[in-house]
């Protein structure tokens, strides 16, 4: 049996229990202000903190999420997260903290919350995490989530992704050449344009420095100066020299911007270059144009010349001289447009310069005056001469017609003339085309004649004045005589619109009329003088019969009747004309039995 400890033994071990409470409290109180801080730590943060079952309850929230939800702990705690975050009935399938559950594992996920399934509105991207707490033995028994709000970075990366999407497609398709260096000069970025302009691929030329694509000369005497001056003044704008793949030279209107880090340091250049070459090459085929224009102007007959807003002659050409008498210093210092009009004219010049002013192209005839005080009449065909999208002047042809109205008028006489003749002419007349003997003018006679009014003669073929059956018969002969060009005579007949059968003699020739080739047809009415024809044959057969009758009387000793007698039946015999058989008697003295 154990003796009973003694007195002091007994101190002892009280001293030891004493001391043994007192560092009891002191870990206790350290624990409390430990779990104090954390609890600090954790209210503090700006995420979203939870601790959750295997049941995925919520055992605990931050003083953020109860803030951030509008609710009181004990109010939250025992729900389940999906219903309160997500107004769900069962787990999200992307949740981490149920994967974590699954894996053992931390799990993260991008969570995105469409409007109108927010519990905290304006929330749509939430950055979480899964953290699983685990048992000595291994086993998951809670979770940590940590959810925070990551919207506006969301949409700002969104931004800026769309952002550099449009500046990279800008850059991507802008007809200007685009590049980036680094600090070295060496390119890292070229656009699409900048590679086809000087031969390349784009990745033959990211990693080439850019003098390897600079002219010779832009290299040796410029490159180190403006490389230099682009680091301290942050930009230079330059006419630059750019070297294709196969050696031509380029020349580029060049604006190159320094690129700083944080701190501004040089890390490299960003550069703009406008191709000039196609417009280097207008400008030269400009000059040349300009060039060949004066050329060609100076050597026309016409008068060319310009003049400013003033209506003072800024140029004008050798044959300015010649028309109007001055010389081209006195053309271009000592008068002015409406020193060379007309008075009579000046009000219909001044507002046909005035169209020109507002950028119309006019054409029209003045009465233009000498130096030394004649006139002559020009036909002007002017327009305006632009600046930009401003009109600066007028510039225009001028030609002398006098002698041409002069012949018009002559020929305007002759026309008239004729008019007159073919009009009032005593024989019908037609006018037909060469080519489809249509009818193409008939005068007042040829109305007359054929019995119709011109309106319907006009457009007629020429065949159908003739009678159906001769039709083609007349086609072909006037085909024949518009081919040898000759003048054609001949006796026909044309049928008028009642279908009367005219005898006709007809006259026609080609002609040239109002500078084309027709054929111009006389049909003379020759009705009276066939009649009379006939009437002169019938008498001169009747007379040759009396005298074969009386050749036969006085041979015979026969009676008038038994000569007509003897004449019919000898006619009957040779089946010949009656006429014929008295011609025998009378000329050859036939003897008839």
């Amino acid at each position: 049996m154990a003796s009973k400890p003694t007195y002091e033994e007994l101190e002892k071990r009280v001293k030891e229990l004493e001391k043994e409470a007192s560092k009891r409290k002191l870990a206790e109180k350290a624990l409390k202000e430990s779990e104090a801080q954390k609890r600090a730590i954790l209210d503090g943060s700006i995420d979203r903190i939870r601790l959750v079952d295997k049941d995925l309850r919520i055992i605990w929230a931050n003083e953020t999420t109860l803030k951030k939800l509008n609710v009181a702990a004990e109010d939250l705690i025992g729900q389940v997260c999906y219903k309160v975050f997500r107004g769900r009935d069962t787990p999200c399938v992307e949740c981490p903290a149920k994967k974590a559950l699954e894996t053992g594992q931390i799990e993260h996920a991008v969570l995105y919350r469409p409007e109108g399934q927010q519990v905290i509105k304006g929330e749509t991207y939430v950055d979480s995490y899964g953290v699983p707490i685990k048992s000595e033995s291994g086993d998951v028994v809670n979770i940590i989530e940590i959810t925070r709000n990551i919207t506006e970075r969301k949409l700002a990366e969104e931004a800026l992704r769309e952002s550099e999407e449009k500046f990279r497609t800008f850059m991507e398709t802008a007809s200007d050449l685009m590049h980036i260096t680094d600090k070295d000069g060496n390119l890292t970025y070229v656009n699409e344009s900048m590679a086809r302009t000087l031969g390349y691929s784009k990745e033959e030329m990211i990693g080439m420095h850019v003098t390897q694509v600079l002219g010779k000369e832009e290299v040796e005497k410029h490159f180190k100066s403006n490389w230099e001056k682009l680091v301290t003044a942050g930009k230079i704008d330059l006419e630059a020299v750019w070297k294709t793949k196969y050696g031509k030279e380029i020349f580029g209107e060049t604006r190159v911007t320094a690129i700083y880090d944080c701190i501004g340091e040089y890390i490299g250049s960003r550069g703009v270059c406008h191709d000039l070459s196609e417009r280097i090459q207008a400008e030269e085929a400009l000059r040349k144009s300009e060039e060949k224009y004066r050329l060609l102007a100076e050597s026309l007959l016409d008068a060319v010349y310009e003049f400013d807003l003033r209506g003072k002659f800024i140029y004008v050409n050798e044959a300015v001289t010649r028309m109007l008498g001055y010389s081209k210093d006195e053309a271009l210092s000592k008068i002015q447009v409406e020193d060379i009009i007309a008075e009579e004219e000046k009000v219909a010049s001044r507002k046909a310069i005035n169209d020109v002013l507002k950028g119309k192209t006019t054409v029209g005839e003045r009465t233009f005056i000498r130096k030394d005080g004649t006139t002559f009449i020009g036909e002007i065909h002017s327009g305006p001469i632009l600046k930009g999208k401003d009109v600066v002047g007028v510039r225009g042809v001028l030609r002398d017609i006098t002698e041409r109205r002069k012949a018009e008028e002559a020929l305007r006489e002759s026309e008239e003339k004729y008019r007159g003749l073919f009009e009032n002419a005593t024989d019908a007349i037609f006018i037909a085309d060469t080519n489809t003997n249509i009818i193409l003018d008939a005068n007042r006679q040829a109305e007359q004649l054929i019995g119709r009014p011109k309106d319907e003669i006009i457009g007629m073929h020429q065949s159908k004045l003739h009678p159906p059956h001769q039709a083609e018969y007349y086609k072909d002969r006037f085909r024949r005589h518009v081919q040898k060009g000759r003048i054609l005579d001949l006796e026909a007949e044309i049928i008028r619109k009642d279908g009367r059968i005219v005898p006709v003699f007809i006259s026609a020739s080609v002609i040239s009329l109002h500078g084309k080739e027709v054929i111009q047809v006389l049909f003379k009415d020759v009705t009276e003088e066939k009649v009379i024809l006939d009437l002169r044959k019938e008498m001169g057969v009747r007379r040759l019969i009396e005298k074969a009758k009386g050749v036969l009387m006085d041979r015979h000793r026969i009676s008038e009747e038994e000569a007509m007698r003897r004449l019919q039946r000898e006619s009957r015999r040779q089946s010949k004309k009656i006429k014929d058989i008295a011609q025998g008697v009378v000329s050859s003295g036939l003897i008839l039995n």
